[in-house]
């Protein structure tokens, strides 16, 4: 693993000439890994219903693996420093997976946590506050290559935002889940 300190690094074609911190260079090397090990959890079969969506430990697609493979991809796809770095391949992966979300989500825009909460509004302002951040970068970004993933998580986060002005909490934890997830989604 490189030294804390800032790493001189061979710039990738195209990639802005920024210097980072080595911790930092060193957490994009490790997010490319964890990229290339939640890619073999991916339904790949277009013809299964889950095509697109990600599986857990016991081999079950969800939203919740489908989220974490699209934080990797995002990071991966906006860090100059990833090998990934404007990947097509990515970038198609990750409309993939987003649109593999909007299939799994209820027509009242909440989603499922399989193991216990159904139509869960809670689960919905957790997956909010991790993709809110990720698609104000992809934003940001004005890169055409993003524009389809774009479209389908606006989509996707309108849908939550249903979910969270009108669905039913029932823990304190949930409460502050939920203003939190309207919060970034009035950033967006």
């Amino acid at each position: 693993m490189p030294a804390l300190g800032a790493l001189t690094l061979q710039p990738i074609v195209g990639a802005p000439t920024v210097q980072k911190p080595g911790w930092l260079v060193s957490l994009i090397r490790l997010n490319d890994s964890n990229y290339d090990r939640y890619k073999k959890s991916k339904v790949s079969n277009r013809s299964e219903f889950a095509y697109g969506g990600y599986k857990d430990g016991n081999e079950i697609p969800n939203a919740h693996s489908t989220i974490s493979y699209i934080i990797f991809a995002s990071v991966a796809l906006l860090s100059p420093e990833s090998k990934y770095y404007k990947s097509k391949a990515v970038a198609d992966e990750l409309t993939e997976a987003l649109n593999y979300l909007i299939k799994i989500q209820h027509s009242d825009g909440t989603l499922d946590l399989l193991s216990t909460n159904f139509h869960s509004t809670p689960d919905v302002g957790f997956m909010v506050t991790w993709l809110t951040p990720f698609y104000r970068m992809l934003k940001k970004a004005k890169e055409p290559l993003h524009q389809a993933s774009l479209t389908v998580l606006e989509t996707f986060l309108l849908r939550c935002g249903e979910a969270l002005t009108h669905g039913g909490i029932h823990t304190p934890n949930h409460r502050w889940v939920v203003s939190a997830a309207l919060t970034e989604l009035n950033k967006t």
